[in-house]
């Protein structure tokens, strides 16, 4: 499910059809999604099924960087995004797990940004 809605085809198609009158766009979409997988998380511990979406979400993110059919406004998207998400990691709250796992999204985000 996550693989869809990070799509290259399906942000692609949130994009053109701003262009016809969707209010709902890219920017929102993808904030909405950040949103869902972190916000609720964000003071206090990440348990180990939302932090392997956390970790996935934030994989697909980084590979869209690199993704060949991927629109340059929808990458654009895509780095914003993993910026917000590394800002959510410098949390400090939680367990030793969700430190861990804030680290781990850190060294995700900041390989991607290497590239």
């Amino acid at each position: 499910m996550l693989r869809h809605l990070v799509h290259p085809n399906v942000l692609t198609r949130i994009t053109d059809s701003e262009q016809y009158g969707n209010k709902y766009g890219l920017a929102e979409y993808m904030d909405d999604l950040t949103d869902a997988m972190f916000k609720a998380d964000n003071d206090k511990s990440v348990n180990s099924i939302r932090q392997n979406l956390q970790l996935l979400y934030t994989k697909k993110l980084a590979s869209y960087l690199e993704a060949k059919k991927a629109l340059p406004s929808t990458k654009s998207m895509a780095l914003y995004e993993l910026n917000r998400i590394k800002g959510f990691a410098k949390s400090k709250a939680g367990d030793v797990s969700t430190k861990a796992h804030r680290q781990h999204l850190t060294l995700i985000i900041e390989k991607a940004l290497e590239k």
